[in-house]
């Protein structure tokens, strides 16, 4: 895990929102309509990456952190971590003795 810098929170474009456009309470009718909200303010957001690899890193369950829900932030770190993986047996690979 990385080293997290905390700061970012302090800078976040949500702390003016209303926190329960960020934790919806269902995914259609309003609930989507307060997301597509969250995910705007998310987008202009100054700290969005941080905000967004801290959720990923401590594995947020609940919310909308850095524009992504956590089903989108699931799938985010599913494929951050195939990609190290992929890259760290390339590492190996171009670093064994040819036989």
């Amino acid at each position: 895990m990385k080293a997290v810098d905390n700061d970012w929170r302090l800078r976040g474009a949500c702390l003016t929102g209303d926190p329960d456009l960020f934790f919806p309470i269902s995914s259609g009718g309003p609930g989507q309509a307060r997301t597509e909200q969250a995910r705007r303010i998310c987008r202009g957001c100054p700290v969005r990456a941080p905000c967004l690899d801290w959720a990923i890193d401590v594995g947020v369950s609940d919310g909308i952190w850095g524009g992504l829900d956590a089903p989108e932030r699931r799938s985010l770190r599913r494929r951050r971590e195939s990609g190290q993986r992929s890259t760290a047996a390339a590492s190996r690979r171009s670093t064994d003795p040819v036989c």
